[in-house]
């Protein structure tokens, strides 16, 4: 109800200031008949691998300028090669819709207009990546004597691109239709956007938007377990009421830390607060009571190593997994150094799971 009250008093606003007209007419003057279909079917396959193209290459291209450390070589190379495109193809200088709507309108001049490439004009084909859905006509026209509306195809390659790359099938059905009032090509449309998103969806499971959240652990689900693991932080479940232990400390002062702690774990770390090992006070309990051990016995000689470790900053998911792995209760927590920060419980997250479950399940 509140997305459908928002959706209404937006579009009212709209149309009151701006009028009724879309942002890129289009006139569908070439039917889309059933015979078609095949050919619809196909372009959602390619346009699939076009979003998946288009996904891959904007990350290649992030991690790339994540090695820029300054911004000014960021904006050096960025600009240099943006420079190179806009000289090669002229039609990516702006926002680009005096070329859309050329190519909604069955023209390909623009696209070629004052391009190095001119002289071909009448050849275009091949500087058409970016739009999909006219190459992809455009090429079966020419290869296999069709008569494919390039049109109707870049119409529907939009679509289609839109709902692979932000993995939203129904935004790119609906937002084309509504932005060109091409609701003539609602079928095909249907067609395309689908399999264009179900091709995608078996090679990245998360749209472009999606991913940085999904890598980092934050990324909100339908599946309710993995989305409250989601809302626990690391930092609201660690305990730090452990008493440290040297590993040059002796047996009497081992039972001298045991008598202030009310835990029956005991980190043992090194001058650089790195995380040794541990002590577990079922492990000494034989030796605990026999003072004549208390001057020649020490903690490195009884002390363990942990199962496994948790790094701070990991997401709730992976401390469960380890968890699950290790069968353990307890386990150290760690800074990417190896220093010792505390130690997670089992019983701890159990806790504040139930807490965060009930309250989102409430909202």
């Amino acid at each position: 109800m509140p997305l459908l009250i928002a959706s209404i008093t937006a579009a009212t606003v709209a149309y009151t200031f701006t009028g009724y007209d879309v942002e890129f007419f289009f006139v569908q003057s070439e039917p889309f008949l059933t015979w078609k279909i095949p050919y619809a079917i196909l372009l959602g396959l390619f346009l699939g691998f076009v979003s998946l193209y288009f996904t891959r290459s904007m990350n290649l291209m992030e991690k790339m300028f994540r090695r820029f450390h300054s911004p000014w070589a960021k904006v050096a190379v960025g600009g240099s090669i943006l420079a190179l495109l806009v000289y090669l193809l002229p039609p990516l200088y702006g926002e680009g819709y005096s070329s859309i709507m050329d190519l909604l309108d069955g023209s390909t001049a623009s696209i070629v207009n004052n391009s190095v490439f001119y002289p071909d004009r009448d050849n275009p084909w091949w500087i058409m990546g970016c739009m999909a859905g006219f190459l992809f006509a455009y090429v079966l026209n020419q290869v296999f004597g069709l008569e494919l509306s390039t049109k109707n195809f870049a119409l529907m390659g939009m679509a289609g691109v839109m709902s692979g790359v932000m993995h939203a099938p129904l935004m790119g059905i609906f937002l084309t239709a509504e932005l060109t009032g091409g609701y003539d090509l609602f079928l095909p449309l249907l067609i395309v956007s689908t399999i264009s998103y179900g091709t995608i969806k078996i090679f990245e499971p998360y749209s472009i938007y999606t991913m940085r959240l999904a890598r980092e652990g934050k990324l909100l689900t339908h599946h309710k377990d993995k989305a409250v693991l989601t809302l626990l932080k690391m930092d609201s479940v660690i305990e730090t009421d452990f008493v440290s232990v040297s590993p040059d400390m002796d047996l009497h002062g081992m039972v001298g830390a045991i008598s202030r702690s009310s835990r029956n774990l005991f980190p043992v770390v090194g001058t650089d607060n790195r995380l040794l090992g541990v002590v577990i006070l079922d492990e000494i309990r034989n030796i605990m009571f026999r003072p004549e051990l208390y001057k020649r016995m020490f903690v490195n000689q009884f002390m363990s190593m942990p199962p496994a470790r948790v790094e701070l900053g990991q997401s709730m998911e992976q401390v469960m997994k380890t968890f699950d792995d290790t069968g353990a209760w307890n386990l150290p927590v760690v800074d990417n150094r190896g220093r010792y920060i505390g130690f997670v419980s089992k019983s701890k997250i159990f806790n504040s799971y139930r807490r965060v479950l009930r309250h989102y399940s409430e909202d």
